[in-house]
């Protein structure tokens, strides 16, 4: 039985993005905290994060139990290992952070500056159940009071980005919840007519910059602290940056045609350009719940469609000078069989997953690896500052390495090791995907 979707309306939206404080903190580039009480704030750094390593995250989950664990590097080294047929799949070097290794020729495509970010990390979801895309969102128990983790980093990353809220948003096909409730899901073309109509409030957005500016620096000029006049004269946005905000704004959201993974894509970035949340939460196809998929036709077809929509994502990030302030993750509910089945199809399987992270605090590589198990193949225990597979060993046990994946995504979003241990039971942050 599925979750109920709650979605977010027009309305809600604007409120959240309009009301209040929210279009000040857009038009001055000023914390909503700030804004909400100049003379309160205080200067300390937050001790999850801090603004300088903090990074937004869009992170692709799918229910489905897509099979991007089947074509990506670290499933070619086995040929017994089936991949569709045709050239889009055939074995092709790949160059990953000065690592060779191999993979479907598709994943080749990705321009060569998101591979020198990308990252493929073998584990296990161990379940097989559809419904259970919350159990491994919550890391399958390993989170404090089962919480979700894009809410859990979403919570942490908010006072260190200044994002309007600290809950994730939903763009995708996937329920996120907070606190045992559910989030609101938004589409991308409900923005795109909230963002773009004539009457839209970040038509004046330097006025709105100039008012709430003159009013706080008067407050401040009065009875504010040194540290608050410096955090003012340093933060606040100019009248030009407040114009290119709202032009940009309007440049990303006239993209959008329609609800499919691009315009998610699309819209993820306009939101972080708009500083609405530190997670944002998409749906990229790579092949679905192909069990009848003869021929792997569907599993062709979306894997071509999901990398597309990965190049759209690092080719948005650089046209808006972001791509070294958001980190790319996937995480879906379980991977699909290598071997049983063939081109009729692939099974669920609990034992082996791939998720993909890119970004500017990742190291590029493969980390982890599968072995033959009964009638297909399994993922295994990981060191950890090594990234090596290894079987029956590790200092990441196969049990723990989807909590290893967790801490893994938060360390690279730049919450400290110390929160995430707490917040994290399981697994460890691994090194080898991990820049510097």
């Amino acid at each position: 039985m599925k979750s109920p979707r709650s979605v977010l309306s027009r309305r809600s939206f604007s409120e959240l993005l309009f009301g209040g404080t929210g279009l000040a903190a857009l038009a001055t580039g000023l914390s909503p905290l700030f804004l909400r009480s100049p003379l309160a704030w205080a200067a300390e750094t937050p001790p999850s994060c801090d603004a300088q390593s903090a990074q937004y995250l869009i992170l692709s989950n799918s229910s489905q139990g897509d099979p991007i664990n089947a074509n990506c590097p670290g499933t070619y080294e086995d040929s017994r290992i089936v991949h569709p047929a045709g050239e889009d799949f055939a074995s092709t070097e790949l160059n990953l952070g000065g690592v060779t290794t191999r993979a479907a020729r598709l994943w080749s495509t990705l321009p060569s500056t998101a591979l020198g970010r990308a990252c493929f990390i073998h584990h296990a979801t161990r379940t097989v159940v559809h419904p259970d895309m919350p159990k491994v969102l919550s890391l399958l128990g390993a989170t404090n009071d089962d919480e979700m983790l894009p809410t859990l980093l979403a919570a942490e990353l908010a006072p260190c980005l200044g994002t309007l809220q600290a809950l994730p948003l939903a763009l995708g096909s996937v329920t996120l919840a907070a606190g045992g409730n559910v989030l609101p899901t938004l589409t991308p073309t409900a923005l795109r007519a909230l963002l773009l109509k004539s009457s839209s409030p970040l038509v004046n957005l330097r006025a709105v910059r100039d008012r709430h500016l003159d009013a706080v620096s008067a407050v401040l000029r009065k009875d504010g602290t040194p540290s608050q006049r410096r955090y003012l004269d340093a933060r606040a946005a100019s009248r030009d940056q407040a114009r290119k905000l709202a032009d940009d704004a309007e440049s990303i959201f006239s993209a959008v045609t329609d609800n499919g993974p691009l315009s998610q894509i699309t819209a993820a970035v306009g939101l972080v350009r708009l500083k609405v949340a530190p997670v944002l939460s998409v749906t990229l196809p790579f092949g679905g719940d192909n069990h009848a998929d003869d021929g792997l036709v569907n599993e062709s077809t979306q894997h071509a469609d999901g990398i597309a929509a990965l190049a759209h994502l690092v080719n948005l990030l650089d046209q808006n000078g972001l791509s070294d302030k958001v980190t790319f993750a996937s995480l879906n509910v379980f991977g699909r069989t290598l071997l049983r089945k063939g081109t009729s199809g692939r099974d669920h399987w609990p034992r082996h997953a791939v998720s993909l992270l890119m970004g500017s605090r990742i190291r590029a590589g493969v980390v982890g690896g599968v072995v033959p198990y009964q009638d297909d193949y399994t993922s295994v225990g990981i060191d950890s500052g090594s990234g090596r597979a290894m079987d029956g060993g590790g200092d990441v046990p196969y049990e723990e390495t989807l909590g290893a994946v967790g801490k893994t995504i938060g360390a690279a979003v730049g919450v400290a090791q110390p929160r995430l241990d707490e917040a994290i039971t399981a697994g460890k942050a691994l090194r080898a995907a991990l820049a510097g």
